[in-house]
């Protein structure tokens, strides 16, 4: 397995998160801006992950 090093994974998952329209850059103030479907994305991967810890409470 190829390492692959920290700095040239966060670059990869930036692009992707560019390509895929969850971040935008602000070029004046040098930094990465969630968008909307970038939000909207995090708001559902939280409630999906609150339905599998509610299962994990009924089945215990």
């Amino acid at each position: 397995m190829a390492h692959i090093s920290a700095f040239t994974q966060l670059k990869e998952y930036l692009r992707m998160l560019l390509d895929n329209g969850m971040l935008s850059i602000d070029e004046k103030a040098m930094q990465y801006k969630t968008t909307e479907p970038g939000r909207n994305f995090i708001k559902m991967y939280e409630r999906i992950g609150l339905m599998f810890d509610r299962r994990q409470i009924r089945s215990e």
